[in-house]
């Protein structure tokens, strides 16, 4: 028996892709913070880059949030 009827559709969801790498030149010759003669660890350097993109995608992330707040969509 038919108890209820599905409806299907469809949405997009957009994606926001946002991709960074190092490269030697971000290595080389980047001095440490507060050192004369020490260069910066590859660790830091990864780091940093990765908290811009975190940032990155944490703003995005919050518009969006504002947008649906005032009923805006975005596609």
């Amino acid at each position: 028996s038919k108890d209820w009827e599905r409806e299907v559709f469809s949405m997009v969801v957009p994606e926001f892709h946002y991709s960074d790498y190092l490269t030697p030149a971000d290595v080389r010759g980047i001095r440490q913070s507060g050192s004369a003669d020490q260069e910066e660890a590859l660790t830091d350097i990864q780091e940093r880059k990765l908290t811009k993109l975190r940032d990155l995608h944490e703003a995005t992330h919050e518009y969006l949030r504002w947008g649906a707040i005032k009923g805006i969509t975005t596609t």
